[in-house]
């Protein structure tokens, strides 16, 4: 009987990727979220979240908080 190939695990960019899907919210909302509209100063642009979202560009990871964020999610660490 032949074995399965484990999955291998998935990794931050793509759980992040997920959880921006399953927010239900458009990139544009997202980045008003962090104030794009309103011009505030280090607001997302909606372009850097495509570009994200196609696996163009890896977010830094003040991008990443803004992102997590106004999707209503946080980030915590945790030990193995």
């Amino acid at each position: 009987m032949a074995k399965k190939a484990a999955k291998a695990p998935k990794s931050f960019s793509d759980e992040l990727r997920q959880a921006i899907l399953d927010s239900g919210m458009t990139h544009y909302a997202i980045a008003n979220q962090t104030g794009f509209r309103a011009r505030v100063k280090g607001a997302l642009s909606p372009d850097i979240l495509d570009r994200f979202m196609t696996g163009e560009r890896d977010p830094q990871l003040s991008t990443i908080e803004k992102i997590v964020g106004a999707i209503g999610m946080r980030m915590t660490l945790v030990e193995d």
